[in-house]
């Protein structure tokens, strides 16, 4: 047997969490401070009102710092005991559903003028003083290596909860304070023209669910308009009843399909969690047997049709590319505009806009679970210019979608960027002069 020996880089030591710098140091979590409870003994009365602050779930879940902005409101007695959150505490939820969301952590870096408390479900960690910057920290407890550590922590069934004592004995990388600070300055950047990018998507987005209301009901440089069933309308236009502009509507496979299911690319099965506004999200398409497909081959999809969510998000339309022709989907709504009368994608437009989510969310049947029908969706009328008009507006709003996308393919790249400069950052193999 032969055992191959690494050889640590000049300027490193090797330890048990791998190579780091000669200046760098591994403490476990009780070495650097203590944890503390959240909120104990409060009734629901308790969150309804108050005069105190404080940090919920969500907040420790969805960001690396405390959002200050989204405080909520608790009642504390006079002189009852509570613990209470300090700036730099680091707040990390305890118990979760999914053992990959159990220990996420969050860091309170604003000053407050007030006592802010934390709710029952997390808990926090004080570190001692000049051991972590506090930017610093909201990198290192959300990295890769320790997400990893907290991962193997996380025990249950029905819902993951951490050991304290078992977290107290995780080990972390500490750098010196002045190169913490210094790396924090870094992936602090990052985040800064990750939500530059986050801008301009939204404010696009905004645009556009501006000039689409416009476009819907007032049209490309109209001055004469009339009165109709759906309000005032261009002159040219008129209001149609779904089942007028489609040869057919009907409903996907609504029987069971779990028996029919392959591993190989055999024939896409499309699923509501595949539609999304106006596009097919090709990402987790599952495949069922050319047998089942033939069982079914008068629901397979054509190219152009439309597919409708049912239930969850009734009225959830996308237009069935190319790549998906002669697929099936399952119990999604299927329509067959008449290319002659109606643009697909302006019909998906129409019926993603806040004025086609309205009524189609009239037309939906049930209670808390609304779902969307065949017949109800054959009623939907809308507003149908004529066609080369139709597909004006298509080019304009799609050129818009084109921008948000190149905008959101830009921000994805830059969190993988920032993904990777966090894992060679915090780990000491990118190092920074000071």
């Amino acid at each position: 047997m032969v055992i191959e020996f690494k050889n640590t880089p000049e300027g490193y030591k090797s330890t048990e969490l791998g190579d780091i710098p000669l200046d760098w140091s591994i403490k476990s979590i009780d070495e650097i401070g203590r944890v503390y409870g959240g909120l104990s003994g409060k009734s629901k009365e308790d969150f309804e009102m108050g005069d105190s602050k404080f940090i919920s779930y969500k907040n420790v879940f969805d960001n690396f710092f405390i959002d200050t902005n989204k405080l909520l409101p608790v009642n504390i007695k006079l002189g009852e005991k509570q613990n209470k959150v300090q700036e730099g505490d680091i707040i990390f939820t305890g118990s979760s559903e999914t053992a990959n969301e159990a220990g996420m952590s969050s860091v309170l870096i604003n000053k407050v003028n007030h006592d802010i408390y934390l709710n029952s479900f997390c808990f926090g960690l004080r570190t001692k003083p000049n051991v972590l910057n506090p930017y610093f920290s909201g990198y290192l407890f959300r990295s890769f290596n320790f997400r990893k550590e907290i991962f193997s922590l996380a025990q249950g069934s029905t819902r993951f909860n951490i050991s304290k004592s078992n977290f107290l004995k995780l080990k972390v990388i500490i750098p010196p304070i002045k190169e913490q600070q210094k790396i924090a300055e870094i992936l602090l950047a990052a985040d800064k023209q990750i939500e530059k990018t986050e801008l301009l998507v939204q404010k696009t987005k905004e645009f556009k669910k501006g000039l689409m209301q416009n476009l819907l009901t007032k049209g490309v440089g109209h001055t004469q308009f009339k009165s109709s069933d759906l309000g005032e309308i261009p002159i040219e236009w008129n209001v149609v009843q779904f089942n007028d502009i489609c040869s057919r509507i009907i409903v996907g496979i609504a029987s069971s399909t779990s028996q029919y299911y392959t591993t190989e690319k055999a024939v896409p099965i499309l699923r509501n969690q595949n539609i999304k506004e106006n596009k097919i999200r090709a990402k987790d398409v599952l495949y069922i047997t050319k047998e089942f497909d033939e069982m079914n081959y008068k629901k397979r999809l054509r190219k152009g049709d439309i597919l409708t969510v049912r239930t969850g998000y009734p009225g959830l339309t996308a237009v069935v590319p190319s790549e998906f022709e002669e697929a099936q989907s399952f119990t999604t709504l299927i329509s067959s505009p008449n290319p002659v009368l109606a643009n697909s994608h302006y019909l998906a437009y129409y019926m993603n806009s806040e004025i086609g989510k309205k009524d189609l969310t009239g037309l939906s049947a049930g209670g808390a679970q609304q779902n969307l029908n065949v017949r109800s969706l054959s009623t939907f009328k809308l507003k149908l210019p004529p066609l080369a008009e139709q597909a004006q507006i298509v080019d304009v709003l799609s050129s818009i979608d084109t921008q948000i996308e190149i905008y959101e393919k830009e921000k994805g790249k830059q969190i993988e960027l920032k993904k990777a400069l966090m894992q060679q950052l915090l780990t000491g193999k990118l190092r920074v002069t000071v």
